[in-house]
């Protein structure tokens, strides 16, 4: 079985450089993660496993890292300020006490030394597509390299990656719930028996917005699209969400590596949708709109109705990501359980009880949900 360490210039030689998630990965490493993604200060590397190249992310502990490359943002920030919108101040007073300790026991505990294989810097990450026999090698390689740092695989579920899951949990990763997401057969068509996708398709074909999808189409809104996406991502929800920046989109637009959908009128840009095409699998990666435009207008609707018709074009299943669950279900989705797997076996036990202090705390919390 084959590892590597790739540089860039080397993953630019292999043999299928011009892949575009390939060029994409190359660019992260030449430039750093942070020149795309503002509050992504974590180090980068392609790792090469038989003829398959996974960027390997290391992290540790710096402040104001984003959800998607820190484990103490994920679990303890992010889950707290999505505790404090469902339940309200007078919950989150009350477990005040727990969640201090919470909080400092993670940061002593040191749970942002980890290295995240797979981790293309995506909310929901493409399935990772190594068998168990792969995993073993690489997890003992791993462990080797970098021996202060748990190996954690992000956003694995049963659904649209069974064997994926199982191969983690035979090579004894700990499997930690992260968030629910919601998968729709779009293949076999079954969203139509649900009355809000057929009107939602109803309307998206006689929208008045232009559709469109080349990137010479789209290239000229770059900067307009950064501004949806941070109003929508950052100041509507979270800061802890990535902070792309107009590199990223030009980076991911360029390329193809995403593809990107978009909403135009009078040579406006109010709208649009990027996603991840794998065998079989679509998975829905950013979703933005103009929140300054009259609910009425139902960009959100339009946005995800194109979502699915994409899906349904292609006869794929359609990963509609996490959050608006009674939206998405109501379309015909499923609820799906995802995990983070963690291999911390190698870490002394004080590192290891962190972990499974997460674990713990995840699993209380979706029994809560």
């Amino acid at each position: 079985m084959r590892i590597e360490i790739l540089d860039a210039a080397r993953v630019a030689q292999l043999e299928g450089a011009a892949d575009p998630a390939r060029r994409y990965l190359a660019s992260l490493i030449k430039s750093g993660p942070a020149q795309f993604i503002e509050n992504a200060r974590v180090g980068i590397e392609a790792l090469l496993v038989d003829d398959q190249v996974l960027p390997l992310i290391i992290g540790a502990r710096v402040s104001g890292n984003s959800n998607v490359c820190s484990a103490y943002a994920h679990y303890f920030e992010y889950a707290f300020q999505e505790f404090a919108r469902r339940h309200g101040k007078l919950q989150l007073a009350l477990t005040k006490a727990p969640r201090v300790l919470f909080g400092a026991m993670l940061r002593d505990g040191s749970v942002d030394r980890a290295v995240f294989v797979n981790n293309w810097l995506f909310t929901t990450n493409p399935r990772h597509g190594l068998s168990s026999a792969q995993i073993a090698e690489l997890t003992a390689y791993l462990t080797r390299r970098y021996p202060d740092s748990a190996v954690v695989f992000r956003s694995v579920n049963p659904v649209s990656y069974r064997p994926g899951l199982d191969s983690l949990r035979t090579n004894r990763y700990r499997l930690i719930p992260s968030r629910r997401v919601y998968l729709l057969d779009a293949a076999g068509q079954r969203h139509l028996e649900h009355r809000d996708a057929r009107r939602d398709l109803g309307i998206l074909r006689k929208t008045r917005y232009s559709i469109v999808e080349t990137p010479d189409a789209i290239a000229p809104h770059l900067a307009r699209m950064t501004a949806l996406y941070r109003d929508l991502y950052l100041g509507k929800h979270s800061q802890l969400n990535p902070h792309y920046n107009a590199g990223f989109f030009a980076l991911t637009l360029k390329d193809g590596f995403l593809g990107y959908r978009a909403f135009l009128e009078d040579g406006r840009l109010d709208a649009f949708v990027s996603y991840l095409l794998e065998d079989g699998l679509m998975t829905a990666c950013l979703l933005a709109y103009d929140l300054s435009r009259p609910q009425k207008q139902g960009l959100y609707r339009l946005a995800f109705a194109l979502l699915i018709e994409e899906a349904a074009r292609r006869k794929v299943f359609l990963n509609m990501s996490a959050g608006v669950g009674d939206f998405k279900m109501l379309r015909g989705a499923e609820l799906v359980q995802e995990y983070d797997a963690v291999y911390d076996r190698h870490l002394p036990v004080g590192r290891r009880l962190r972990w499974e202090s997460i674990q713990l705390v995840a699993r209380l919390g979706r029994l809560l949900k």
